[in-house]
């Protein structure tokens, strides 16, 4: 059980432990001959598992915990920059392994990784940026993962809450510029979410699932948008370009102060849409079996509702099975609604 915590630019650089129980505390505060003063705790409570903490700058913290497991734990934590910080427990099962980067300063990362077979990629550039991430699997898989969370924040003040409980469900998310907001939700069984806001600010997304097999894929582009997705059910699928690169329709120069909010309850539900313009909004409502908004099944297909323009509104509401709905607005200050 190697337990290696390193301070650079100070002689005491590296430390091994090797003990079948192990439970440590590890503090390297600078003199003022190298003006650092960074903190790491190492805590370890199983065995055949492993700690790396590497630091480089000054008031940066780390604290790494394994506990209540049985082995096969990893966690590797890298920081540059100034005021830091890093929290990482695993605990109970085995097979847990977290891979946390920050760079800059005052990023700050909370992770909880439960019972057994979960990966956690993270990685924070830039200042002021928060993660706060619950991932609890319960299915084993031996040597590898079947949970996994990736989450890359590029920029300034990004927010990110991420909680998985349940069987083998994973989550991507990727945001690129300042205090973009992502929440994810999984709840059930097989979910995959992926979220992607890249060169935008002020952005919002919202996920919730419940059930088995739900899929949603959600990429912004531009400022100010929201959007809102629950599904409750098995096997639905959400897929929302607002940029409209890869959707097959115009990008019209950006979409600021888009809202699009779907709901689905049921099974087997599918919303495609895509927007590119300012300041639209879509609403859209599905309660039942195999209803559908889409032509298409890939994500990113806006086949279905589709906007291009400006100040347009669309409303959709489905409340039995079985129905189709297809909406094509292109225009300025245009109002579509179906009611099925």
């Amino acid at each position: 059980m190697p337990v290696y915590i390193k301070t650079k630019n100070q002689k005491k650089s590296t430390v091994m432990k090797k003990l079948t129980t192990l439970s440590i505390a590890l503090l390297f505060s600078a003199g003022a001959a190298f003006a650092q003063s960074n903190e790491a705790t190492a805590t370890q409570e199983v065995n055949n598992s492993e700690i790396t903490i590497d630091q480089a700058g000054s008031s940066n913290s780390a604290d790494a915990l394994q506990t209540l497991g049985n082995d096969n734990m990893l966690i590797n934590i890298e920081q540059q920059g100034s005021g830091n910080e890093a929290g990482v427990t695993q605990q109970y099962g085995q097979w847990h392994e977290a891979q946390i980067d920050q760079v800059g300063s005052g990023n700050v990362l909370d992770l909880l990784q439960d019972n057994t077979s979960t990966l956690a990629t993270v990685s924070q550039s830039g200042d002021d940026n928060t993660a706060d991430i619950y991932q609890r699997n319960y299915r084993f898989t031996f040597g590898t993962y079947s949970s996994s969370v990736a989450l890359t924040q590029t920029g300034d003040r990004n927010i990110a809450d991420i909680d998985m409980d349940g069987f083998g469900n994973n989550s991507s998310v990727t945001q690129a510029g300042d205090d973009n907001v992502a929440a994810v939700i999984q709840d059930g069984d097989d979910n995959s979410a992926t979220q992607r806001m890249t060169s935008g600010d002020d952005n919002t997304i919202t996920q919730e699932q419940y059930g088995s097999s739900n899929a949603s894929g959600i990429e912004t582009w531009g400022d100010d948008n929201t959007y809102t997705s629950i599904q409750d059910g098995t096997g639905n699928a959400l897929f929302l370009n607002a940029r409209g690169t890869g959707s097959g329709f115009s990008n019209g120069g950006g979409n600021d102060g888009n809202t699009l909010i779907a709901t689905q309850d049921g099974s087997s539900n599918v919303i495609g849409a895509g927007i590119d313009g300012s300041d639209n909004t879509v609403t859209l409502t599905q309660m039942g079996n195999g209803n559908i908004i889409t032509g298409g099944v890939s994500r990113w297909d806006a086949e279905g509702l589709r906007i291009v323009g400006d100040g347009n509104t669309a409303t959709i509401t489905q409340m039995t099975d079985g129905n189709s709905a297809v909406i094509n607005v292109a225009g300025n200050n245009n109002t579509a609604t179906i009611s099925q």
